[in-house]
């Protein structure tokens, strides 16, 4: 029965065309007023798929039972691994920098 009342409660969003964005995002620690506007964004004319920050909130506190600490885990994590993944960019950039290949080759030849 709570299943049912929560299906309903939550129709508009396991219903929505972007659930699967919807879920992993909140998942992944994305902020509900942030997703809000995502959703705007994707929908510009169809207000039917727009969900308010306060929505998004409750069906992430009540269906996916994350709030609190567990919360801030997942966005230290998700911080953390956007942060590595523009270090690994840089990274890339560099190696592709003449200046640092040619420094790179006077290096290895003086080995």
């Amino acid at each position: 029965m709570a299943k049912k009342k929560q299906k309903e409660r939550f129709g508009k969003i396991i219903n929505h065309p972007s659930a699967k964005l919807i879920v992993r995002e909140l998942n992944k620690g994305t902020g509900v007023r942030a997703l809000e506007k995502m959703l705007i964004e994707l929908y510009p004319g169809n207000k039917e798929y727009h969900l308010t920050y306060a929505t998004l909130h409750k069906f992430r506190k009540e269906h996916l039972d994350i709030e609190g600490e567990a919360l801030k885990v997942i966005k230290e994590v998700e911080k953390d691994n956007q942060e590595k993944k523009e270090i690994q960019k840089e990274h890339a950039r560099v190696k592709k920098i003449s200046t640092y290949k040619d420094k790179l080759k006077k290096h290895l030849a003086n080995i």
